[in-house]
């Protein structure tokens, strides 16, 4: 099973389509020009029975990137 996920795409569209993350993990965050919080960071990871791990990087609960390695 692969995971397929586009840019953009919202947390609740990505847990939707692949399940529960066997890791997810808040990665850091963004500050607008005052110093505030902006945009929480966050990583969820899922590992498929084929052995690849793929890597969702979140920013504000959309989808800025996808890496994937294979298991080992």
């Amino acid at each position: 099973e692969h995971v397929n996920a586009d840019k953009g795409e919202h947390t609740s569209e990505a847990r939707q389509k692949y399940g529960t993350p066997v890791s997810q993990a808040v990665t850091g965050h963004t500050l607008d020009r005052n110093g505030k919080v902006q945009y929480i960071k966050e990583e969820w990871v899922y590992s498929r029975d084929n052995g690849m791990l793929y890597f969702l990087q979140f920013e504000g609960e959309r989808l800025v990137r996808v890496d994937s390695k294979r298991g080992g």
